[in-house]
């Protein structure tokens, strides 16, 4: 998890995780890995979590899903005070999306491109840059996601926590 294409979280155009040693992230990004997937903020950030359906989880009883909610809860009060989403009351959880891909692929949308790292400029440093429409010279690097199903994202958490 990491990187941002349109949305950035610690910086206008930078995504924290990727920011914080934007050099090494290039340098994974530029290894030459035969299957790199990058899971940035424009998916997770289509995958929020809401408050109503943390109560749900914690409806269910179970205590992994009753844990689930606190810490949704918790973030959803982080991200409305410091970075409100556009639909209120919700948060993203970043982390939960990439383990749901490696659950089922399907719940997110993935694009080939070339990815790398900006680690010169003092307005974009640390920003990722996913060359969605081939402007670029250089051949695709990784499977970035770029779209994520809520709804399906949703049904994991509830699946996997809730049973």
């Amino acid at each position: 998890m990491g990187g941002g294409h349109a949305i950035g979280n610690v910086t206008p155009s930078a995504e924290a995780n990727i920011w914080h040693d934007p050099v090494a992230a290039d340098v994974v990004f530029q290894a030459g890995f035969e299957r790199l997937t990058i899971m940035p903020l424009d998916a997770t950030h289509q995958a929020y979590v809401s408050l109503s359906q943390a109560e749900e989880l914690e409806s269910t009883g179970q205590p992994a899903a009753k844990a689930a909610a606190s810490f949704i809860r918790d973030r959803i009060a982080g991200y409305t005070e410091t970075q409100p989403m556009d639909t209120r009351a919700t948060a993203p959880v970043h982390d939960a999306l990439c383990i749901a891909y490696l659950v089922d692929p399907t719940v997110v949308e993935l694009v080939r491109c070339h990815a790398a790292v900006e680690v010169v400029g003092s307005l974009t440093y640390g920003r990722t840059v996913f060359d969605l429409r081939g402007r670029g010279l250089d051949a695709p690097n990784a499977h970035v996601a770029m779209r994520a199903d809520a709804a399906k994202f949703f049904s994991f958490l509830m699946n996997t926590l809730g049973t």
